[in-house]
């Protein structure tokens, strides 16, 4: 089941008005459309009503392609109409469940935050993939109002043919934003497909998936991803992995921002992402994390000791090799500057100087191992505990 979500772009970002119970209202519309949804899609799309002198009004709407309307009518109205003096509720073109309603807010004398603050990525080209037709078009419009190029496809396969045209034209992608849950093939099998390809280094790749996929990634094998982002996307959310990304990889010297990358007098690893590793367990969510980071480091530590070694014996292909491997793992646990330091170290299989590879390996092994010597004081480790405790108790 696909959950998406779209806020046309001609919304206002702040408003005045009863916003628990919007919250409270669009929670219960879509809790009682994911119950009647055992596959398909949940839409919630927010419009421009009417303006009025000093407000606006909004009309909402839930869309599902779930089971149908009668059992479900009567909670569903009840819940829109705590808010709202009009509540359409009707069944679908084709299948499914359609919720309407409008509300009326204040408009807000604050200055807004802009949503792109950082700078523009206008004019880059991006290779779009996802199975769901509504989770496209949402994308699609998105992208296109800053003003970037997307190239949609449905399949693994279209993806790699429109990868192949736009290198053949000599107009290569600069971004490609894969859906993890690809029917034919998953998403890493996608982003290795395009890694093999001519020039596939090039392009920046977003996962993009739940966060129930952040887990899994962390203990498979995966090629070089820049991020990965949890559907479904917000336009601000969107927009700050993608300057995070093109801020990351883009040299200085073009004048971007590096802004998002974990600071080297803060924590090596970015706190949010290890708070939605943590949260993916709710059961025991600190055993949870606490093996995830297990996992990571004693992974990362072997990678760390054949870098050591191939820098040794000058084999930067080797060590590219290594880096590669841990790159992905980095980003996926929120450590960048870790992640940054192994491209770094990717990069050098084309320098010819040997001692560009020794010391690239020797700045990533540094934040290695202040990364440990963090995790270590400030991810709890409940089984050691439990260990401890009983050679006290003996």
């Amino acid at each position: 089941m696909e959950l998406a979500f779209e806020v046309a772009a001609d919304v206002p970002s702040l408003l005045r008005g009863e916003a628990g119970r919007l919250r409270e209202t669009l929670a219960t519309l879509l809790g009682e459309a994911v119950r009647r949804t055992p596959q398909g899609e949940v839409v919630i799309q927010v419009q421009m009503g009417a303006s009025l002198a000093h407000a606006v009004e909004l009309l909402f709407e839930v869309r599902d392609t779930g089971l149908g309307l009668a059992r479900h009518v009567t909670p569903t109205r009840h819940a829109a109409t705590k808010l709202a003096s009009t509540v359409e509720v009707c069944r679908a073109p084709t299948y499914g469940t359609i919720v309407r309603f409008a509300m009326t807010l204040q408009a807000s004398t604050a200055r807004p935050r802009p949503v792109c603050e950082r700078f523009s990525l206008e004019g880059l080209r991006v290779l779009l993939v996802d199975d769901n037709v509504t989770s496209l078009s949402i994308l699609e419009r998105q992208l296109k109002s800053w003003r970037l190029v997307p190239t949609r496809c449905s399949t693994a396969q279209a993806a790699v043919d429109a990868f192949d045209r736009a290198m053949a034209r000599g107009e290569p992608f600069d971004l490609a934003l894969l859906d993890y849950h690809v029917p034919d093939v998953d998403g890493l099998a996608l982003a290795s497909e395009l890694r093999a390809r001519p020039d596939g280094d090039r392009v920046r790749i977003v996962l993009l998936g739940g966060r129930a996929d952040r887990a899994e990634l962390a203990l498979r094998h995966v090629p070089r991803i820049e991020a990965v982002a949890d559907k479904p996307l917000g336009a601000a959310h969107l927009y700050e992995v993608l300057t995070r990304v093109m801020g990351v990889l883009i040299p200085a010297a073009h004048g971007r921002s590096t802004r998002g990358r974990t600071r080297p007098d803060g924590p090596p690893l970015r706190t949010d992402v290890l708070a939605q590793l943590r949260d993916l367990e709710p059961r025991d969510p600190d055993r949870s994390l606490a093996e995830l980071v297990r996992v990571f480091l004693t992974t990362a530590q072997t990678r760390v000791d054949h870098m050591r070694a191939a820098a040794e014996h000058a084999d930067a292909a080797a060590a590219a090799f290594e880096a590669h491997a841990l790159r992905g793992a980095a980003g996926t646990m929120g450590a960048e500057t870790l992640a940054s330091l192994a491209q770094a170290v990717e990069q050098t299989s084309t320098d010819a100087e040997p001692t560009t590879l020794s010391g690239a390996v020797r700045a990533l092994a540094t934040e290695f191992q202040r990364v440990v010597a963090w995790c270590t004081k400030n991810v709890p480790d409940p089984e050691a505990s439990q260990r401890q405790s009983r050679r006290v108790h003996d």
